[in-house]
């Protein structure tokens, strides 16, 4: 099984549609859907906005010991990315954007803290989760196949995780300068970090919906973004050779 989690209802309309053979049931508190898509068994789960919702969700599903944990949805992106409404973007690795304490002499994040938030036997995690390294290069190469036909962007790299969105243009450049991140969301590390903590794959990709900075809701595009994020998800899920079988 293959999880493909979201936050919002929203951003699985389309999967929900072409869901073949689709069973509903509970797990918990949530609404579970199961089924096959590009002739991949999968779960999709709406899982809440935010990284308490996210984790929490992504916890009780990872009980079930999927294969692969796919997390898409909107995100918006940081100016100095070169990215425009409309592309995508697949994260190379997850970062807490705001755990940490800010200090007169500025940000100073779990790392600088000596605050782990994860120990596994291979180390310490602290704001970065990284993010599976060959699924992330297939599906960046489905994303570009896919670019190329919708005619917009594609980025790789890291991704921003916050509990308060950039809607300053300062908060914005602080941010993106602190962590290299290409975008930020809500949910992605949460999720990162729950999987790492038991050993799944994590990948992400996002529709980008708007910059981050002043807010100025008439440019952005949240139809475009969670609809192209569905289409990168089926796409990935359509060049991903058949998972053996237990």
């Amino acid at each position: 099984m293959i999880v493909l989690q979201c936050a919002v209802a929203a951003e699985q309309r389309q999967l929900r549609e072409q869901l073949l053979h689709p069973r509903q049931h509970r797990l918990g508190s949530y609404d579970l859907c199961q089924g096959t898509l590009q002739g991949q068994p999968v779960a999709l789960l709406c899982g809440g906005v935010g990284k308490a919702n996210a984790a929490a969700a992504a916890a009780l599903l990872l009980q079930q010991r999927p294969r692969l944990v796919v997390l898409h949805g909107c995100g918006g992106f940081y100016p100095a990315s070169g990215l425009a409404v409309g592309d995508l973007a697949v994260a190379c690795e997850e970062h807490y954007g705001d755990e940490g304490v800010a200090t007169p002499q500025g940000f100073r994040d779990l790392s600088q803290l000596d605050l782990p938030l994860l120990r596994t036997p291979a180390g310490c995690y602290y704001n970065r989760f990284p993010c599976d390294p060959l699924l992330t290069g297939q599906l960046a190469q489905s994303c570009r196949t896919l670019a190329r036909q919708l005619g917009c962007q594609v980025g790789c790299g890291p991704f921003v995780t916050v509990s308060c969105g950039s809607g300053r243009d300062d908060l914005a450049l602080l941010r993106q300068q602190h962590c290299g991140g290409l975008c930020e969301n809500m949910e992605g590390a949460a999720v990162a970090h729950q999987c790492l903590a038991v050993g799944v794959p994590f990948i992400e990709v996002r529709g980008l919906s708007n910059a981050t900075g002043n807010r100025d809701l008439r440019q952005w595009d949240l139809a475009t973004a969670m609809q192209r994020a569905e289409q990168a998800t089926l796409a990935f899920l359509a060049d991903l050779p058949p998972l053996p079988q237990e």
